[in-house]
């Protein structure tokens, strides 16, 4: 019994699968992603203490 040429059924199904794992993967970690970084805090460049330490260490420059 001789087959069609080209992909078998189970490698078809076999990649489409793994296609779509691959999607949902990386929906779910963009959706991960910008939940963190929507709900994150706005943070200071420096915060009073690091900007003390930066006028010690570099004199000229103001943050």
């Amino acid at each position: 019994m001789d087959r069609a040429p080209g992909l078998s059924v189970r490698l078809k199904l076999t990649l489409s699968y793994a296609g779509f794992l691959m999607v949902a993967g990386f929906l779910l970690l963009a959706a991960v992603w910008l939940l963190i970084t929507a709900w994150r805090p706005v943070r200071r460049r420096y915060s009073s203490s690091n900007a003390a330490i930066q006028r010690t260490v570099s004199p000229g420059v103001t943050p």
